[in-house]
């Protein structure tokens, strides 16, 4: 699968991608949505980005190229964002690659950074999250890496289309829904933190 950045710095570059079935870049068409969907809550200038189950790193790579400061790239497979950032020529202190789970990642890990630097904050501006579908990742990256963000922080989930986030938002406290979209078999979220964990 080809995918390219959709706009900004780095628009029109494209990015390295596996070829299995176990790994499902976000296609282009679906990032651009959801990217379109977070402008209206969040500005993208100077904003340390933290991009869970990163991949390609496809995501995180898109908030760089529209400003962001910082991405803390983190999978327990970063082979991918390893070869992007480095074919991208994305500047060291602008990103980190960590091989963690994604579930367990603090940002005091240095002994999980694989290349750049380490985040600026302890926490992020702006979460994306792309987890493996089907295995009720969402619900566990909320009540495990909720501490990853603060009071105001946005943050992005994309999952499969048959994923019910109200059940999740029932049993965990502290996270509004903003928007909701579905595309084909995907489904965009995007959720405010109300407090800090």
């Amino acid at each position: 699968m080809s995918l390219r950045i959709t706009t900004g710095l780095y628009g029109g570059r494209s990015l390295k991608t596996p070829v299995t079935h176990k790994m499902r870049p976000t296609r282009d068409i679906v990032r651009q949505a959801a990217f379109n969907m977070l402008q209206s809550y969040i500005e993208f200038p100077d904003i340390v980005v933290f991009d869970l189950f990163c991949g390609s790193g496809s995501l995180g790579i898109e908030a760089l190229s529209r400003g962001a400061k910082y991405a803390a790239f983190v999978d327990m497979f970063p082979k991918y964002v390893l070869e992007n950032v480095e074919e991208l020529k994305i500047p060291m202190e602008d990103f980190g690659v960590f091989r963690k789970n994604a579930l367990n990642f603090r940002t005091d890990h240095k002994n999980s950074l694989r290349k750049g630097s380490m985040p600026p904050t302890e926490t992020a501006d702006l979460i994306l999250a792309d987890p493996p579908y089907n295995l009720d990742l969402i619900e566990k990256t909320l009540e495990k890496a909720a501490c990853l963000g603060h009071k105001g922080t946005i943050w992005l989930f994309e999952a499969e289309s048959t994923l019910k986030l109200g059940k999740v938002l029932a049993k965990i406290d502290g996270f509004e829904l903003l928007k909701e979209k579905e595309y084909n078999n995907n489904r965009l979220w995007i959720l405010r933190q109300e407090k800090a964990f």
